[in-house]
């Protein structure tokens, strides 16, 4: 059974906090529009932001569950995520496919002095549990996309390699690109 879009809200906006925040810091609201917010919340761990939608779950889109998006980046680079993210919210709402593996990509750089000309929506890199809130009977609530920004490399290289997405997937673990820097210039 769907939930309210109220209900749905505070399940989004639990979970973000439990799994980003930790449970102990708080999501900041960056913007909002009438049906989504977008906002951060600080990982001295990781020594990154993530930056996520908080609504676009309640919202009509080309998802098969309830969605919401989340960006991580370097501290310093929350801008850049609020932008990325904000493509993101964009694409979905003009109907774009928001499945695990797609990316929205762009002949052009999304990021003014970047290389970044893409998004892989992506499980979670830093958190298993991010990606799916199940109910007892295995419906699943919410399902929280990664937007892992990609250089034009990386786009080049899910669009000719067979096994596309996870070409990437595969290079993660030994690569030397920093993935939470959106000034990288270094393949994954």
């Amino acid at each position: 059974m769907a939930l309210t879009p109220e209900a749905q809200l505070a399940l989004a906006t639990r979970h973000l906090t439990a799994v980003l925040g930790r449970g102990v810091r708080e999501l900041t609201v960056l913007s909002a529009t009438e049906d989504v917010a977008i906002v951060a919340v600080e990982d001295p761990d990781l020594e990154a932001v993530h930056v996520a939608t908080l609504g676009l779950s309640t919202q009509a889109i080309n998802a098969l569950q309830p969605t919401e998006f989340v960006c991580s980046v370097r501290e310093g680079q929350v801008q850049a995520a609020h932008h990325l993210v904000s493509v993101g919210v964009e694409m979905a709402a003009r109907g774009a496919q928001v499945t695990v593996d797609s990316q929205f990509a762009n002949a052009t750089p999304l990021l003014q002095g970047t290389d970044i000309r893409g998004l892989l929506l992506s499980p979670g890199l830093w958190f298993p549990e991010l990606d799916l809130v199940e109910t007892e009977s295995g419906d699943i609530d919410l399902h929280v996309v990664t937007l892992l920004p990609l250089i034009s490399a990386d786009i080049a290289l899910i669009d000719t390699d067979p096994e596309g997405a996870d070409a990437i997937y595969e290079r993660i673990e030994h690569t030397s690109a920093d993935l939470l820097d959106v000034t990288r210039s270094v393949p994954i």
